[in-house]
């Protein structure tokens, strides 16, 4: 008897034979797609250094299919004498460049924003000043650590990636305790003037440090305390605006309360459920 004369579900043998073989390399394709799941999908590319700045530019490529809001990157500096110097860079965009922020960072006007599906972004990154090292700088590499999806899922390093939470857990927490002041200022401006509450609301940020300043978390206590010096920003820049046109003063109060409200809820948003 032929071996095409075997059947296997009213297939020949042969055809049979070349579907289990088949399916035997995409399950080992799903496993090995399976064990890469959470290695970061954002490529580092065309790395160039300048010694005299002490800067490094590269390349960001988001290759995975969902927004990427924030990202954790090594940097490692080689030297001549083939010792080496490790730093990191955390950037995280959950919420939106504002028009302000653009204005005020003009020289890097690439940072725009959450990293697209496909979207490529050249980037600049200081280079940790070394007593003695930087004549002898031979190369500079960098590595993605982890990054954060517009979902709060993950992908990349445990500790980078609760490095990352934790400083926006702080950011959270400060804008919680603030928010409510804000509030306040824009209900006595009804009867107030509000360029003066503007004014005090400045003072009061300034006096204060950041609420969670003794925080053991260095991360946490980083995120409140970038918080506090935003949300003075913020308050200088409205003063400054309800100070030139104090007929617009109310309105300029208002957009400033919306402004910190709906950031509140950004944050608030970018927490994941461990969170």
């Amino acid at each position: 008897m032929s071996t095409s004369a075997f059947t296997l579900k009213n297939k020949p043998i042969k055809t049979a034979i070349a579907a289990i073989y088949i399916a035997i390399c995409l399950i080992e394709l799903d496993s090995q797609i399976t064990a890469q799941t959470n290695q970061p999908p954002l490529v580092v590319a065309n790395i160039s250094y300048n010694l005299e700045k002490m800067t490094v530019d590269f390349d960001l490529l988001n290759t995975s299919v969902k927004p990427i809001t924030a990202w954790s990157l090594s940097i490692v500096t080689k030297y001549a004498d083939n010792s080496e110097h490790e730093s990191g860079l955390i950037q995280d965009f959950y919420i939106s460049t504002e028009p302000e922020r653009l204005q005020a960072d003009a020289s890097r006007p690439h940072k725009s924003g959450p990293l697209l599906p496909g979207q490529i972004r050249h980037d600049r990154a200081f280079l940790a000043r070394v007593r003695g090292k930087a004549p002898d700088v031979v190369d500079v590499s960098l590595t993605v650590k982890a990054v954060i999806f517009s979902d709060t899922s993950s992908a990349g390093d445990s500790k980078h990636i609760r490095e990352i939470f934790d400083h926006r857990a702080g950011e959270h927490k400060e804008r919680a305790f603030w928010l409510q002041h804000f509030r306040e200022v824009l209900q006595k401006s009804r009867s107030e003037d509000p360029v003066q509450l503007l004014r005090d609301l400045k003072q009061q940020i300034e006096s204060r440090s950041s609420t969670f300043v003794g925080d053991l978390n260095p991360h946490v206590r980083y995120g409140a305390t970038s918080v506090k010096t935003t949300l003075l920003r913020y308050v200088n820049l409205a003063l400054k605006q309800a100070e030139a046109n104090r007929e617009r003063a109310g309105l300029i109060l208002s957009g400033l309360v919306d402004r910190v409200e709906r950031e509140y809820i950004a944050s608030l948003n970018s927490l994941g459920k461990e969170n």
